[in-house]
């Protein structure tokens, strides 16, 4: 009973690995293909609730490669719910999010992956210090991302980043400086996307200082946005333009532009951009209450931000912190270190010894199994010797006696053959002849005009491979099954399929004869033990006029 339950818990683990490597794959699939969509619910989402559902994913996304210790996916996956966080207006806990992907960055080697993380990280944290009005922290942290950009695309970026910056203090020439340098890397580059930006950039700073090639940059902007159908970029120009024309007091012209950014933000539903829009439109209202409403609205707004600015922590300056956090921690770290040492030596030791104690039993199993076989081998030679030869000698004095009852002779006809039949089956075997043929000759002898042996994948193992004592196991597990059958299982047709995967060999029996409510005897008791000698599996399927199969992988 107890081998029929290791039998059948083996074979559930083999159903649930290959059930796992399923459901992984399938898994991994989901995952790739769930990634891709979101990511372009951020780039384009129809509503908020697009975002609000890309947050969901990219937080489990996050914490999933964290249990994983895959540093740089719960990075990636941060990157993008900071993103989030900043698009529906939360710029705090966007900053949070940023820091707790730095940190994770500073636990990680150097390499091109990680600096091109960290130049998204600083510019986000650029682009929320801008937005919060803390106009020197964003400066800080492009300039931190320059010193790191490599490429002409994060150039112009961060160069872009810097003149609108520039540009809320006032200081056009030197908002003017930087585009100049975005639109000149823009310009080794094949994005058109990219060099709209810069030209409508470029445009509404030149024309702050009335220089008239500002308009024409716009326009030219524009239009590279419209052939793009650059959706982010149409709306930054029609708000240029109607900037633009606000200031010139060309309401007619303001209130075209300002309608058009109105409909952009109504069909991609964005809130921000919602609010941002009706903020131009109440701009071109004349109604002195509506004007009055406005500008208290921006001076509330404007302490607000400025309170709550005034009162936000600094969160970590994070070269500074690290090499602190280095120093402080040096010899917890090297105590930790020593330690960490001497656990893998131990693991080690332990290793080994599980490893040399596998082998001994190993050994022992097979030697055990070796000492089976010779004391079989002793026994049959003893059996066809001694008894065997004695009974043919009685048989032959008894059958010169007269009168002698016929009957006798044949019992003990039946008796010798019984006899000789053990000794053939425990008899030792010649590992010389070549192995093929042995089995074949095995099979041959129980085959019959009532009982049909066929056999299939004999010929495709190279039997020379295969240790004598694995080929001795499988040759008297073969000559078990089919005394077996020969016995009890009246079956006219039987079936042997070898096949050889890896270094194993799987072999299966089947018949189809009158089957049985499954209970191991002696011969299956042996086989079972045999095969379980030499660390293989065995399971028997048997079901009352139904047939009995095995299933063997040696």
């Amino acid at each position: 009973m107890k081998t029929n339950s290791t039998s059948f818990l083996f074979f559930c683990f083999i159903v649930k690995a290959i059930l796992f490597i399923w459901v992984s794959k399938a898994y991994s699939q989901k995952a790739v293909d769930s990634l891709y969509y979101y990511h372009n619910a951020i780039n384009s989402p129809e509503d908020d609730q697009d975002l609000i559902s890309a947050y969901n994913f990219f937080k489990k996304y996050k914490e999933q490669s964290l249990i994983e210790r895959d540093t740089l996916k719960a990075i990636y996956g941060l990157r993008y719910i900071a993103s989030i966080e900043s698009t529906l207006g939360f710029p705090y806990e966007s900053e949070t999010t940023v820091l707790e992907a730095l940190n994770l960055l500073n636990e990680v080697s150097s390499n091109e992956a990680t600096i091109e993380a960290r130049i998204g990280l600083y510019n986000h944290l650029g682009i929320i210090s801008k937005g919060l009005l803390n106009y020197d922290d964003a400066l800080n942290y492009y300039n931190k991302v320059l010193m790191l950009a490599q490429t002409p695309q994060q150039k112009s970026i961060v160069h872009n980043n810097k003149s609108i910056v520039y540009k809320e203090l006032n200081r056009f020439d030197l908002a003017i400086d930087e585009l100049i340098m975005a639109y000149e890397n823009i310009e080794k580059l094949n994005n058109k996307v990219e060099l709209a930006r810069a030209l409508d950039n470029l445009g509404i700073t030149l024309s702050k200082i009335n220089d008239p090639d500002g308009l024409v940059k716009m326009n030219q902007a524009l239009t590279i946005r419209i052939e793009e159908n650059d959706t982010k970029g149409l709306y930054s120009s029609y708000k240029h333009l109607t900037e633009y024309y606000l200031e010139r007091n060309s309401k007619k012209e303001a209130s075209y532009f300002a309608s058009k950014a109105y409909d952009l933000a109504k069909s991609i539903n964005s809130t921000s951009y919602l609010v941002d829009a009706l903020s131009y439109q109440m701009r071109l209202n004349d109604d002195p209450k509506v004007v009055e409403y406005k500008k208290l609205i921006d001076s509330i707004n404007l302490r607000k931000q400025l309170s709550e600015n005034k009162f936000a922590l600094k969160k970590f300056d994070f070269a500074q912190y690290k090499r602190q956090a280095q120093i402080s921690e040096l010899n917890s770290q090297k105590e930790k270190a020593n330690r960490q040492f001497f656990q893998v030596i131990l693991c080690l030791i332990i290793a080994l010894a599980v490893v040399v104690y596998l082998l001994l039993k190993s050994k022992y199993r097979k030697a055990k199994l070796q000492d089976v076989y010779d004391t079989e081998t002793r026994i049959s030679k003893k059996v066809h010797d001694e008894v065997a030869n004695d009974m043919f000698q009685f048989m032959t004095k008894l059958q010169s006696e007269e009168h002698l009852n016929d009957n006798y002779i044949d019992d003990l006809e039946r008796i010798y053959n019984k006899t000789r039949d053990i000794s053939k089956e425990h008899s030792l075997l010649d590992m010389e002849c070549d192995f093929e043929d042995v089995l074949n000759d095995l099979i041959l002898s129980y085959s019959n005009y009532e009982t049909n042996i066929m056999v299939n994948g004999i010929t495709e193992i190279k039997w020379e491979n295969v240790s004598e004592i694995k080929r001795t196991t499988i040759y008297k597990v073969l000559q078990e099954l089919l005394i077996n059958m020969r016995k009890h299982s009246k079956s006219s047709v039987v079936l042997f399929i070898l096949k050889k995967e890896r270094n194993k060999i799987l072999i299966n029996y089947s018949d189809n004869g009158v089957g049985c409510e499954f209970k191991k005897g002696t011969g299956l008791q042996n086989v079972e033990n045999r095969i379980k000698a030499i660390n293989g599996t065995i399971i028997f399927v048997s079901e009352a006029s139904k047939g009995f199969k095995v299933k063997m992988v040696v």
